[in-house]
């Protein structure tokens, strides 16, 4: 169907929380296309920030950011009660349609709670991740945090497919098992990314400022875990490639890393607080290589 016969549909996606690491670029760049083909997107979510809601326009795309309460440190983010309560504390838009993005309690139960209230809208569900598997630390429970989301999200992946109306999946596999636990209707929706033309790399580390003659390494993302590998390689490195540097956007090594623990690095850094797609990929065609935290 064409974009200019496509019904007009106002689509709320509910997510868990506002990191701009992986699914976060699925949804993001899923909500860009729809609106270019005539839809209104709004994306649901939650923010560190410990006081009022928040809204922001990123890629033309609206941003509705409950606040967070104090707890994380002993709960993950996504099983905290009192950030679901938050949630709880303010309508959601009218839409046509609902889409939440994998199954963490705190948006799966906000879903939930919506399903049941808004009963003229379609609720999808979208499942790009199986989070207990063999390797996850949620179905090992190392520590309680652990055994409190494992459980949950044990009830809301097992559960979620069957109350959907639409499930989206990122793979074959996860759409049968969508169809095993109750799914009625299923699509595949693989990862995409927008069609652009990239600037030359001369123009891109020109536009960013970054030094024309580097060998340069990038990471883009808000996943702090893989800091460390990324700066203890970047440390073997430095005396066999003399012109080796590490451009980062999102987190910043220092609210990771102690950057002194790790000589030589720190004069190498080049840093940028990007969040629009367009910036990351200017910074993307600057880069010689790039790491991804997977």
């Amino acid at each position: 169907m064409s974009a200019s016969t496509d019904p007009h549909l106002r689509i709320v996606f509910v997510v868990s929380a506002d990191q701009k690491t992986g699914t976060y670029f699925r949804y993001h760049n899923l909500a860009v296309c729809l609106q270019r083909r005539g839809h209104t997107v709004t994306v649901l979510s939650q923010a560190s920030h410990r006081f009022g809601w928040k809204s922001e326009t990123r890629d033309r795309v609206e941003y509705i950011l409950a606040p967070s309460f104090p707890g994380n440190r002993w709960l993950y983010f996504s099983s905290n009660p009192m950030n679901l309560l938050y949630r709880h504390l303010r309508s959601a838009p009218e839409a046509d349609v609902f889409h939440l993005f994998q199954p963490f309690p705190n948006a799966a139960w906000s879903w939930l709670r919506l399903r049941k209230t808004r009963r003229a809208s379609l609720f999808a569900y979208d499942w790009d991740d199986l989070l207990l598997n063999e390797h996850s630390s949620l179905l090992l429970q190392r520590t309680f945090k652990d055994l409190i989301l494992g459980k949950l999200a044990q009830w809301t992946e097992l559960h979620l497919p069957r109350f959907a109306h639409l499930v989206t999946a990122i793979s074959q596999e996860l759409a049968l098992l969508a169809t095993k636990r109750g799914a009625r209707w299923v699509e595949l929706l693989h990862n995409g990314c927008l069609p652009s033309d990239p600037p030359t790399r001369a123009a891109a580390r020109a536009q960013l400022g970054l030094k024309p003659d580097a060998l340069y390494l990038g990471f883009t993302g808000w996943a702090a875990p893989e800091m460390d590998w990324i700066l203890n390689a970047v440390a073997k490195l430095v005396d066999e490639h003399p012109r080796l540097r590490i451009a980062f956007s999102g987190v910043h090594p220092n609210d990771v890393v102690d950057l002194s623990l790790v000589p030589g690095v720190a004069e190498r850094i080049d840093y940028f607080r990007f969040e629009t797609a367009e910036e990351c990929r200017v910074l993307q065609s600057a880069l010689d290589l790039g790491l991804l935290p997977l």
